[in-house]
């Protein structure tokens, strides 16, 4: 502006000096300080200069402190998302003397969020640009209120500078994440630089600069402005992140890191309860599931109010002590306990219902949807999730808990306030065929589904799923209609004409005349849903085979654990389906059955999970089963042959010898020795009868019986086969009944008889070892290796001998000269591997050993996978020692540890 300066000097007038953007500054300052766990405390410090200055003095000046609270609150709420304002001080609008300043406090600020493994703060570009004019930033409209471009030039009254500056306090025990890079834009003829940067002191910082330093804007120039302002204004915020150092250890798997960082953290804080819900992970995460539950209790203990510990705690609980999710031993009732506290506490949070939710989906043995598991607890969970929190994204979990529960009905309520058809086609069209039938279901899929492919594809996926649900009538049906002008038809009729013969298990109406059908009856009882019912079970068994029981504990308890371990078996396959399964076995089966009343029965068939025959006898009351295996078949051999009845007994004895083939080989001894003493349709004699049934109780739970017979059977046989065929029996039946001394006694005999007979040798080999007679074994390998140079049994008998004796480096030789030899198996490179372990002396070498071994055994084998983890474990590869472990238990029956497992844990908690 021309100004006119009252003064004897002045001669003409003078211009004022043009504001600039430097005279107009704004710097803003937040302070982010990062909570543990949840949102942060934001501290913004302004400071402003020029024209920006002038106009904060104005606006405070007529505002109260009420006033000021209520604009400081609405302010926060929109920049930070806070729940309250905390502290606040604003400078005295009218002291002039002093610099205008604010320092405002938001409390609980959800732009900044920590969660147990990462933190993060939102930052906001636009943020910079908050001091442009409105005409500026919104477009201009014309009479008709349509947007129209700007047609003269804008002046700016004041030029300006904005700064904002963002620090990040981590919390303790987080870090910096790389910060993105920084970036200089134009914003039309504005510039807007960022600037990103981790501290010295582990802070991230962020800068944003806005400036507009011209005062007259071409219309061009607004156009271009308003444009990227927009833009800016519309892109997602710039995301700084930090990450928990323990978290991100476990995350790569460096858990000794991990545990290290933590335990130092829960040093530092030993009150607080958070450092041990971290320790408490990274301890499941290292497979140390005993000590996770001890600090989740202990982080419980030290804040029972905390949601979050309590989450924990239930999360840890539903491993086992080895830290398998669902694992031998879980915790599901303490889990559920703990997660229902933790809703009490916080019932607003949604990873607490849902996975409360998932839980209780899962019986006490882990198994989802089964009928030990709490369905209707699960349903209730879910649709709470959507009625009391709004939040739906777990709906395809409840129809799926609805239709394992039964509840069709609801699952298609649910479907259609969905509205979503290509959401679940396929669970809408088993909702549909459960409550209007399979015709119904068709209709729908024709009038929602127009692709042929895609509408085949569902209502295949609809009949699997009710399948699965025993609705096997409405499965047929739409498979069949899935059959019309598929390319593989033949393939789904198959199916539909399956479908078709099954029945659930319960409705079937078996005959107890029918030797078929007593299959069909050993198969339900076997493994129909349920508990075990060992009375149940015998009483399909006849009275000759239960009083032999009656004597034998040990062969009782035998034959009851046998069916048990196949229910277990299949109950661990698919717990959910063991009824289906059930229902579909006894469909398939197509049994061949031969004999009469008088003589037994034989069933044969394939499908039945229960075993491929059973030879069942007439007894008061109706057929009951007399044998499933060979010594069992022996017995009733005898029981027939006690009872007068020679054909019967020869019957039972051809049906064995069936079975009984020749092996073909260089081993004289690898046949069963009835190939050598019966031959099927000959009209043998009691005694060469009663002889041939003693061998087939050799070695089996009847042992005991089986050995009189056989030692005066071999008393009697002549020199040569059948007295060579009552040897092998003797040596299985003495090894049964642990008579190691006569069990060399015999395998001597067999290899004077067979000198290079692996059976043999293999015999005395067990008898010298459990009689721990060191010396002649030795002895008897190197006679073996004499006559059959490189010899790998010998081999490795010379390598376990020397092991026992602790001639280590004698035992690794022998395994050298294996692999020397070209005949090295999985265990030969296993045991080279595990004997490096004993040495202390683990190298590449030896990991390439053990890798071998599992390559040979395909990974199948959980001794090479033990042995491989073992070696990791030894070279500080936890996380891959862990879940090479873990892949062994899985192939064990029960997948539970065992001693030489413990120590595989045990070195890695070292």
């Amino acid at each position: 502006r021309l100004a006119l300066i009252a003064d004897s000097t002045t001669r003409d007038l003078v211009r004022t000096p043009e504001s600039t953007a430097k005279d107009n500054r704004v710097l803003e300052t937040r302070e982010f300080f990062l909570a543990d766990l949840g949102p942060a405390r934001v501290v913004e410090t302004s400071e402003t200069w020029g024209e920006i200055e002038r106009l904060f003095r104005g606006f405070y000046a007529d505002k109260d402190d009420k006033a000021q609270r209520e604009i400081l609150t609405g302010g926060l709420e929109a920049s930070y998302l806070a729940a309250e304002l905390g502290d606040f001080e604003i400078s005295d609008p009218f002291d002039l003397a002093t610099p205008f300043r604010s320092r405002v406090e938001a409390l609980k600020a959800q732009r900044g969020f920590t969660d147990l493994q990462n933190a993060v703060v939102a930052v906001f570009p636009s943020s910079a640009l908050a001091f442009l004019p409105p005409a500026l930033t919104a477009p201009e409209t014309g009479k008709d209120g349509k947007p129209k471009p700007r047609q003269t030039d804008y002046h700016l009254a004041r030029p300006f500078q904005s700064e904002v500056r963002y620090r990040v306090v981590p919390p303790d025990g987080f870090r910096a994440q790389t910060p993105p890079p920084g970036r200089v834009r134009q914003i039309g003829p504005a510039t807007l630089s960022e600037e990103y940067a981790v501290a010295d002191d582990g802070t991230l910082l962020a800068t944003l600069r806005f400036a507009v330093d011209q005062r007259r804007l071409t219309a061009g120039e607004v156009e271009a402005l308003r444009k990227a302002a927009q833009e800016v204004a519309d892109e997602k915020p710039v995301l700084l992140q930090l990450e928990q150092v323990g978290e991100a250890l476990l995350t790569t798997g460096r858990v000794p890191e991990a545990l290290q960082e933590l335990h130092t953290l829960v040093a530092r804080s030993p009150g607080k309860p958070l450092p041990r819900i971290h320790l408490s992970r990274a301890l499941l995460a290292g497979g140390m599931g005993t000590a996770a539950r001890e600090t989740a209790r202990r982080a419980v203990e030290l804040d029972p109010s905390s949601a979050t510990a309590l989450q924990s705690l239930a999360w840890i609980l539903q491993h086992d002590e080895i830290g398998r999710r669902f694992g031998p031993g879980f915790d599901r009732s303490g889990a559920i306990a703990a997660y229902r506290e933790a809703k009490k506490l916080d019932a607003k949070d949604t990873a607490i219902r849902t996975d409360l939710a998932i839980l209780l989906e899962h019986d006490e043995k882990g198994r989802q949807y089964t009928p030990d598991a709490d369905l209707a607890a699960a349903i209730t969970e879910y649709r709470a999730l959507r009625t009391e929190l709004d939040d739906k994204s777990l709906d395809a979990n409840l129809l799926a808990a609805l239709m394992w529960a039964g509840r069709f009905a609801e699952m298609k309520e649910l479907l259609v306030e969905l509205g979503d058809f290509a959401a679940y086609p396929n669970l809408w069209l088993v909702a549909v065929a459960a409550t209007d039938g399979a015709e119904a279901a068709i209709r729908e899929a024709e009038r929602h589904i127009a692709n042929g492919e895609e509408r085949r594809n569902s209502l295949l996926e609809a009949s699997q799923e009710l399948a699965k649900m025993r609705r096997y009538a409405e499965a047929a049906t739409l498979a069949a209609d899935a059959a019309r002008q598929a390319p593989n038809a033949a393939e789904i009729l198959a199916r539909v004409q399956t479908l078709r013969k099954v029945r659930r298990h319960e409705e079937l109406v078996l005959s107890p005349e029918d030797p078929a059908d007593l299959a069909r009856r050993l198969s339900i009882v076997s493994l129909q849903p349920g508990p075990f019912d060992g009375a149940q079970l015998s009483a399909l068994f006849s009275h000759g085979f239960l009083q032999e029981l009656d004597g034998n504990n040990a062969a009782r308890r035998r034959f009851e654990r046998e069916f048990e371990d196949v229910r277990e078996a299949t109950n661990a396959r698919a717990a959910s389906l063991s009824a289906t399964m059930l229902d579909v076995s006894l469909a398939l089966f197509q049994p061949v059955v031969a004999g009469d009343a008088a003589t037994g029965f034989r069933v044969q068939g394939t499908g039945l999970m229960t075993g491929d025959r059973i030879f069942a006898v007439q007894e008061e009351g109706g057929l009951k089963i007399a044998a499933r295996k060979h010594d069992e078949i022996g017995l009733e051999a005898l029981r027939r042959l006690e009872q007068g009845d020679l054909p019967g007994s020869r019957q039972w004895l051809d049906w064995a010898q069936e079975d009984k083939r020749k092996i073909r080989g260089e081993d004289p001894l690898a046949s069963h020795p009835l190939v050598t003493l019966w031959t099927a349709g000959t009209e043998a004699g009691a005694e060469e009868a009663r002889c041939a049934a003693a061998t087939l109780l050799a070695g089996g739970n009847f042992s005991e019986k089986a050995l009189p017979l056989l030692l005066a059977c071999r008393t009697a046989a002549p020199e040569g086969p059948r007295r060579t065929a009552f040897d092998l029996a003797l040596a299985w039946t003495s090894q049964r009944l642990g008579r190691f001394a006569d069990l060399d006694t015999v395998a001597q005999r067999l290899a004077a008889a067979h000198p290079t007979s692996l059976s043999a040798y293999e015999l005395r080999e067990t008898a010298l070892t459990l009689l721990a007679r060191w010396e002649d074994l030795r002895r008897h390998a190197e006679e073996r290796l004499a006559l059959t140079p490189n010899d790998l049994a010998a081999l490795l008998t010379l390598h376990r001998v020397a092991d026992i004796q602790g001639n280590l480096e004698e035992s690794r030789q022998w395994l050298q000269q294996a692999v020397e030899s070209g005949k090295a198996s999985s265990t030969v490179y296993n045991n080279l591997a595990w004997l490096t372990l004993v040495r202390g002396e683990v190298d590449d070498q030896s990991i390439e050993h053990a890798q071998r071994a599992a390559t040979l055994d395909q990974y199948k084998d959980p001794t090479s996978l033990h042995t491989l983890a073992a070696l990791y474990a030894e070279q500080g590869k936890t996380a891959e020692a862990y879940q090479l472990i873990l892949q062994a238990l899985e192939l064990k029956d029960d997948k539970k540890p065992e001693s030489d497992d413990w120590y595989v844990f045990g070195r890695l908690a070292e």
